[in-house]
């Protein structure tokens, strides 16, 4: 007999009116709470039912969490809370750092990026941030922070997210590649998958004729997916192209998928010298050459 939950039911087909107890096995418990991973109110009720059904609701409710500079500091006391166990069920971080206005009327005040880093590595237990795997910064520019503030900030990433195994830039302003590369991809040891929109500040003059862009380090070498968005795709394909010509690093160019969004002409003599550089790895590549729309042109590599 499976697992499950015990209810008493209403069975109008036996004779004695009896209230007749059943279980319900655990397996297709969990296909009903999954084919609810969208309905965040029924999701809820669920977690009322029995203590067998937590853990799956919770999976759902909290596995990707979106955050704002309004709602951060919300989340922060939420944590702090005695009996609070949703880190464990984090499984994906979303912090849109943009400070627009539209949010004033919360009870709470806004926190800025670095102030809730600095907070959360306060609050967290380290082994239950173990779980989150994937990170997503969204309106962030690092150039706007002192260089010493930068620098904290990419240690404490580093420091509470070990375990990330996929990142997402979404207007994300650095100064250069360098930073990008040297700085922010590094400071993730497990990372597989990269994301990025990025805006060079250092190359804004190049947006798509970028300069020679040259580094001591090719791209660390367990890094197997890219999807490039407009912003800054240029010179990211100009940096993996030129990668080759750095005979010392030929080796940890190991990118085994690169997408492209939001291409354009000027941008495929790039594309080129890129999927040239990645020759010995890639085995698709898939370009679009709409900004919004998501329609692919696929190429696979055997």
């Amino acid at each position: 007999m499976h697992s499950g939950c015990h209810y008493k039911i209403s069975q109008n087909y036996c004779q004695d009116q009896d209230m007749a107890s059943i279980v319900i096995p655990l397996e297709l418990v969990e296909l009903i709470i999954e084919h609810l991973f969208d309905d965040t109110k029924t999701l809820a009720t669920c977690s009322l039912v029995c203590s067998a059904w937590v853990a799956r609701t919770r999976h759902w409710l909290f596995g990707t969490v979106h955050l704002d500079c309004w709602c951060s500091r919300a989340f922060i006391h939420l944590l702090l809370h005695p009996s609070s166990t949703i880190l464990y069920h984090i499984h994906r971080l979303h912090i849109d750092c943009s400070t627009s206005p539209g949010h004033t009327t919360l009870d709470y005040p806004i926190l800025f990026f670095d102030s809730f880093l600095s907070a959360f590595q306060r609050v967290t237990d380290l082994r239950a941030i173990r779980s989150i795997q994937s990170l997503r910064l969204s309106n962030l520019d690092l150039t706007s922070y002192p260089l010493e503030i930068q620098s904290r900030m990419t240690s404490t990433l580093a420091c509470l997210f070990p375990e990330i195994t996929s990142l997402g830039l979404d207007q994300v302003v650095l100064h250069d590649m360098r930073q990008l590369n040297s700085t922010v991809l590094r400071a993730f040891p497990c990372l597989g998958r990269l994301e990025a929109r990025v805006k060079f500040l250092k190359y804004l003059e190049h947006t798509t004729v970028p300069v020679a862009i040259s580094g001591e380090d090719s791209l660390p070498a367990g890094l197997k997916e890219i999807e490039l968005g407009h912003d800054g795709m240029a010179t990211v394909l100009c940096y993996i192209a030129n990668a080759r010509s750095r005979s010392h690093c030929q080796d940890g160019l190991n990118v085994h998928h690169l997408s492209l969004k939001g291409c354009t002409l000027e941008m495929l003599p790039y594309v080129s010298g890129a999927v040239h550089a990645l020759s010995a790895s890639l085995k698709t590549l898939r370009i679009s050459f709409f900004s919004e729309k998501v329609q692919y042109y696929d190429c696979n590599f055997l």
